[in-house]
């Protein structure tokens, strides 16, 4: 693990390309107001543009809760109750939700996935970052246990990474330039009906 992977992890420093530390990146993030988290419909087979919880016939399946009594958190769960939805005409199958909030500051948390027993493969999860234009850039990943994972949304100068650890290995992580990124998130899709999905991210 590099050092500047390192210092993340143990208390939101980054490292500027002259290798030293920057006195602001030393302080931590203030606490996220459940009020700065989003709740948006979410397609792994249509991730793109970002989609509204208002649009007239958009699909509602799996269920988001939002909790601040032990540290800001969000839980993605539930079962899928139609076989199917629509985006505008077309039909879509992988359904659920994409929870997102700003990626201005260095941020990070825990996720637990609780595969549904005998299940393991049914729910799709997915990180994602959303640019200013609205398109989403995500990628599914695969945390093998049920226990606390790390994550890292790291802002730097030129590029914005979320990643995802299991153990000192990075389950998954993917960027794009910090001045195209708007936001950040986690979501999960299930595709047949009564299958079940539960995430829960904690912010730190």
């Amino acid at each position: 693990m590099s050092y500047k992977r390192v210092a993340l992890l143990a208390g939101f420093l980054s490292i500027s390309a002259g290798g030293a530390i920057r006195a602001e990146d030393t302080k931590k993030p203030e606490k996220l107001d459940l009020k700065e988290l989003h709740v948006h419909p979410y397609c792994s087979t249509e991730p793109s543009p970002l989609l509204d919880t208002r649009t007239k016939g958009i699909f509602d399946e799996l269920k988001v809760s939002l909790n601040s009594s032990t540290g800001t958190r969000f839980h993605i769960g539930g079962k899928k109750k139609n076989d199917t939805g629509k985006i505008g005409n077309k039909v879509v199958y992988h359904l659920g939700k994409l929870v997102t909030t700003a990626a201005t500051v260095t941020r990070t948390g825990t996720i637990v996935v609780q595969p549904e027993k005998g299940k393991e493969n049914v729910a799709g999860n997915y990180v994602a970052l959303v640019m200013g234009d609205n398109t989403v850039k995500a990628s599914i990943y695969k945390i093998s246990d049920s226990q606390s994972h790390k994550w890292i949304l790291e802002r730097g100068p030129e590029t914005t990474t979320l990643t995802v650890m299991e153990g000192d290995a990075e389950a998954i992580k993917i960027s794009a330039p910090t001045s195209d990124v708007r936001e950040f998130g986690f979501a999960s899709t299930v595709r047949s009906v009564n299958d079940v999905a539960d995430v829960t991210v904690t912010f730190d």
